[in-house]
């Protein structure tokens, strides 16, 4: 298991990695075809996210983007192995201008992933919590494991009375205003939690976590879920903690008072790529329809409205 200490706050900026060398990714569940991903996805293009990684179908509801997702490579896995794997193998699938346009150019095969790229780790975002000095501290939170199956920072309630520490796990949590990343690969991986938690499957695989912390609205001391933010607010102040700490540069606002982007793509993007087979009961040829149904069906960017 991972030490304690790799997850360890760092003052100042970061380590020898130069930004343009560094790259990290965005990964989620995509239980529904109906998911809404749009505020998620601009958020993550607003940073500079190299890649989202999404887990489940392929279609979503990608309205609140405005756009955005022509600026950001979105990747598709049918499972967690599937992007556990991709991600020890350094990700960084060939971009989409090197994908052959044809019937199959949604979907990619693992084995084309870079060679040259190192392991990356994974960071899971527990979310935001309420509490008192115990939430801020920089030695860092422990992480329980529910009944639920579930990872948070939390005392489950059924263990307050008769606290066992075999159930938190061996890896702690940090307040992100610590920005913790000093121990961890050149690239990272954002791991976002759902409701404050995360399944214990998916904790395991992750090589640290982070909260954004608050203060407790009620003068209660002990450690709480947070209902004040929700998961795209704190994904933002997390990314800006990890990219002002490992120096990317800050975009820039035009005179309509958005974000400069970067160049637009020459060609109509597709909304996701698939990475792996797909499931038994799905067919090859439906997730090829699947996405260019959805690419029809969603609002594309427009030069003059359609912005972020």
């Amino acid at each position: 298991m991972i030490n304690v200490s790799v997850m360890s706050s760092c003052d100042g900026g970061g380590d020898t990695v130069s930004p343009a060398q560094r790259r990290f990714y965005v990964l989620t569940s995509n239980p529904s075809k109906t998911t809404h991903l749009g505020t998620l996805i601009r958020c993550a293009a607003a940073f500079g996210a190299h890649q989202l990684l999404l887990v489940g179908h392929d279609k979503f509801n990608c309205r609140g983007s405005f756009g955005s997702h022509q600026f950001l490579d979105i990747l598709c896995f049918r499972n967690w192995e599937t992007v556990q794997d991709y991600l020890q193998r350094g990700g960084d699938i060939g971009s989409e201008s090197s994908v052959k346009e044809d019937e199959d150019s949604s979907k990619c095969n693992c084995s084309e992933v870079s060679p040259q790229r190192n392991p990356i780790d994974i960071i899971g975002i527990l979310g935001a919590y309420g509490g008192g000095d115990e939430i801020f501290s920089n030695n860092g939170v422990p992480v329980y494991e529910g009944v639920d199956e579930t990872a948070s920072l939390v005392i489950p309630k059924e263990d307050q009375s008769n606290f066992d520490a075999t159930c938190h796990l061996p890896i702690r949590s940090f307040p992100i205003h610590t920005r913790p990343f000093s121990g961890c690969s050149e690239d990272v991986c954002f791991l976002l939690s759902r409701n404050n938690n995360l399944p214990i499957s998916q904790a395991r695989m992750c090589k640290g976590f982070v909260h954004v912390p608050h203060l407790s609205i009620d003068d209660d001391d002990r450690i709480t879920q947070s209902n004040l933010l929700d998961m795209t607010t704190t994904v933002s102040i997390v990314l800006h903690h990890f990219t002002a700490w490992a120096g990317f540069v800050e975009r820039t606002v035009a005179e309509n008072q958005k974000f400069v982007k970067d160049a637009k793509p020459n060609a109509r993007r597709r909304l996701c790529r698939v990475v792996g087979q797909s499931d038994n009961n799905e067919n090859a040829n439906d997730i090829v329809d699947d996405v260019r149904e959805s690419m029809e069906s969603m609002t594309m960017w427009n030069e003059n409205c359609g912005d972020y």
